[in-house]
């Protein structure tokens, strides 16, 4: 049970630096929206 928990922990892991430029990226987009819309 505990090694499949420590298997999905480290892919989590592992994807999230991705998350976090995929959130960054979400929000840069937006702000050009919202910025273009006013």
């Amino acid at each position: 049970m505990l090694g499949h928990f420590r298997e999905l922990t480290a892919q989590h892991l592992d994807l999230a630096p991705s998350g976090f430029l995929a959130v960054d990226l979400f929000f840069l987009l937006s702000g050009f929206v919202i910025a273009h819309a006013y």
